[in-house]
């Protein structure tokens, strides 16, 4: 494996959160999803895209900052699925395979990033797993990008994991983050507290 991109997931409009963009909430002094570009920006990624939609000009700005391209997907009121599509569009033809990291998922140490990329392969989907409960980021082999052009809807890769589950290599991890989100008020304040 030598080429793995990062797909930072940044569109969604927040519904759970009512003041706020979830991914632009303060976190320790700077927004959720700054977090999460900062990690897509290093090993063990070659690449990284980021898919903005809802607040277009605040992710782009905050992609530039760590040097990440972005690509619009104008369609993001569809859900998470175009945000796929356009992103897996994006993708380099190199890429070996594709980690799907969501922007309000900020707190996955890197360790566990580089544990991920040593099981992937093209052939593969490599899943986080945190005391049972599947996490994220997933790690799409780049057999799987066809696939990914072709979501549609709010269930996101979901099918494609029904579809390939014995290629599903499931991960067992003692990272909590993997399994902490900002997708709402009180999941917010968890983060801050584990921070």
């Amino acid at each position: 494996m030598q080429h793995l991109t990062a797909l930072v997931l940044a569109a969604g409009r927040s519904s759970r959160m009512p003041r706020e963009n979830k991914l632009l909430a303060d976190l320790c002094g700077e927004p959720v999803l700054t977090h999460v570009l900062r990690l897509a920006s290093g090993a063990p990624f070659t690449s990284a895209v980021v898919v903005t939609g809802h607040d277009r000009e605040a992710v782009e700005s905050l992609a530039s900052g760590v040097g990440l391209r972005t690509v619009h997907n104008a369609e993001w009121r569809e859900g998470m699925g175009t945000s796929l599509a356009v992103g897996a569009k994006a993708v380099s033809p190199e890429a070996d395979a594709l980690a799907v990291l969501l922007g309000d998922v900020p707190l996955v140490r890197r360790a566990t990033l580089e544990r991920l990329w040593r099981e992937a392969s093209p052939e593969a989907i490599v899943r986080p797993i945190y005391r049972g409960q599947p996490g994220h980021p997933v790690v799409f082999g780049r057999a799987f990008l066809p696939d990914l052009l072709r979501v549609r809807g709010d269930d996101g890769a979901r099918s494609v994991l029904q579809a390939h589950a014995a290629h599903v290599v499931r991960v067992p991890t003692d990272d909590e983050g993997v399994a902490m989100d900002a997708d709402t008020p009180e999941a917010l304040a968890r983060l801050r507290t584990r921070f």
